[in-house]
């Protein structure tokens, strides 16, 4: 979460420039990087381009604490309803995305 104290501006630039703008903006004092907790509930009910998503998002800078919940043992991971791929996994959770994380 990004905080700008009194100091509003719309100005516009493109996305690739997102991760200048914002050091610059913190360098300058103009705001503050405020980290926070993103918890999702049922990740089994996710399908695989949330889990790309998801992927991609902790690769970033910016990103939060991700906690994910599961009371599911090994299921299906889902994929678009047109998709008849039947990947089996620990939690309804991709492979390569449950190797990164820590399993309490």
């Amino acid at each position: 979460m990004l905080n700008a104290a009194n100091k509003c501006s719309s100005v516009q630039f493109k996305t690739e420039h997102l991760p200048l703008v914002l050091n610059r903006y913190i360098d300058e004092g103009v705001a503050e990087l405020a980290p926070g907790v993103l918890f999702i509930d049922e990740v089994d009910m996710l399908d695989i381009e949330c889990f790309s998503y998801l992927n991609c998002a902790l690769e970033s800078f910016l990103s939060p604490i991700v906690i994910f919940a599961a009371n599911r043992g090994i299921c299906n991971v889902r994929y678009k309803a047109t998709m008849t791929i039947d990947v089996t996994s620990p939690h309804g959770t991709p492979i390569n995305l449950l190797d990164r994380l820590v399993i309490i």
